[in-house]
């Protein structure tokens, strides 16, 4: 065969299919470059190869081991037993339940849950490059380099250990990016918001933010936002008390869980080692490093409060480590997309360097999880790697009764 002939076959669809249902990442390099050209029928494969590495690559270890348990509990009731269940213990955030229900209707085992999730935020993610490609600024900022960023910026491995409260998160940033960063705008977008509550009730903080932005509701000079900012850090320790005065029923008894409870510290984290401790750091200093250089590049207006509102939000639950990781994760689910459009490519690709070490870090910090997954099913056929699902019997052989692998008490 020809070096022409080869190189138009490497390009042909049914080909770089066929290639990925033998050896997924024999492909992935061509189903990268497609996806880079913006090639729908790639970001299907690429979103199918996410959510493959969710099961193969995230067994069911810490939060990840109780929705586990869950599963295992829903799938031994019938339907009067199930509902009853959500009625007691369940009582907004119900959607991820519902649909493990129906998975263990057609016995579809844990690993596809965090498959599916995965793979619908990959999928709006890679629709978000589409909505940069196809934007009127083409020259303001090199594809190549938002194209990494996207990828690199998708929570995989938060959406495939938390599965609920992150992917919620992905829906949300979606609406709020495709509104008011890329102006494409649906009634039906609102239906995204309704599903990201019903799949997380928390994300209500968020979607206030939204409501504020609705409202024109921001701070419209720099100088007296540093000054809220301030103050807001100041009296953080008064959450308590404020939750206390605030008529917000349901809403209230959740957050009081974070910033009373269990949630309320890092005493939860008490018998972490350093390398745990190494990337949640590095992880703070990167979002940091956020806030500052969009305070110093990006100006304060009406589609931008959204982010400024976000940093109020992040420092007056600065005192809560939960609470106020899981708004940080916004930084880099739909505060970075803001940040690439007003400051542009070239001085947000050092910010790119540092995240990507950062990541780097924490998949290193996490090796040994992974002398015990089966990762090395990715090199077989795509049809084979999706029945390697964790067992109970690995379960039962490989993590403790706290969802911590075994190896690390070795």
């Amino acid at each position: 065969m020809e070096k022409a002939q080869l190189k138009v076959l490497l390009q042909t669809d049914w080909f770089i299919w066929l290639v990925f249902l033998i050896c997924p990442v024999l492909a992935m390099p061509m189903v990268i470059n497609r996806c880079y050209k913006q090639k729908k029928n790639a970001y299907i494969l690429f979103a199918l190869f996410m959510g493959l590495c969710a099961i193969l690559l995230v067994p069911p270890t810490a939060d990840l081991y109780r929705h586990w348990k869950i599963f295992g509990t829903i799938s031994m009731m019938d339907k009067n037993e199930f509902f009853l269940y959500l009625s007691y213990n369940i009582k907004i955030d119900f959607l991820l339940y519902i649909l493990e229900f129906i998975f263990t209707r057609y016995e579809i085992s844990f690993g596809f849950v965090r498959f599916l999730l995965v793979f619908v935020a990959s999928l709006l993610f890679l629709k978000l490059y589409d909505y940069f490609s196809d934007s009127e600024q083409k020259g303001s900022y090199d594809r190549l380099f938002v194209f990494g960023f996207v990828v690199l910026i998708i929570p995989f491995s938060a959406i495939a250990t938390g599965l609920r409260f992150t992917f919620a998160a992905v829906i949300v940033s979606f609406y709020i990016c495709k509104r008011y960063v890329f102006h494409k705008k649906s009634f039906f977008d609102f239906l995204l918001l309704i599903l990201a509550v019903y799949f997380h009730f928390s994300i209500l903080m968020i979607i206030m933010l939204i409501i504020m932005k609705m409202l024109n509701f921001y701070i419209p000079k720099k100088s007296f936002f540093y000054v809220i900012f301030g103050a807001l850090l100041v009296i953080s320790n008064s959450l308590n008390l404020l939750l206390s005065y605030l008529p917000l029923g349901d809403l209230g008894n959740y957050l009081v869980n974070y910033t009373e409870g269990r949630y309320s510290d890092t005493s939860y984290l008490s018998g972490f080692n350093i390398f745990f401790w190494l990337p949640v750091i590095f992880g703070y200093a990167v979002n940091v490093l956020f806030i500052i250089l969009f305070c110093k590049k990006v100006p304060i207006n009406k589609d931008t409060s959204i982010v400024y509102n976000l940093f109020l939000l992040y420092a007056f639950t600065i005192s809560f480590f939960a609470l106020n990781g899981r708004v940080q994760s916004f930084f880099f689910l739909y505060g970075i997309v803001f940040l690439i459009k007003y400051v542009g490519v070239l001085k947000v690709k050092r910010l790119f360097q540092i995240y990507l070490l950062y990541t780097v870090l924490a998949v290193f910090v996490g090796w040994r999880i992974h002398t015990i997954t089966r990762w090395y099913y990715l090199f077989s056929p795509f049809p084979v790697a999706l029945t390697m699902d964790y067992d109970d019997n690995w379960i039962y052989e490989n993590i403790d009764s706290s969802g911590s692998p075994y190896i690390y008490n070795r």
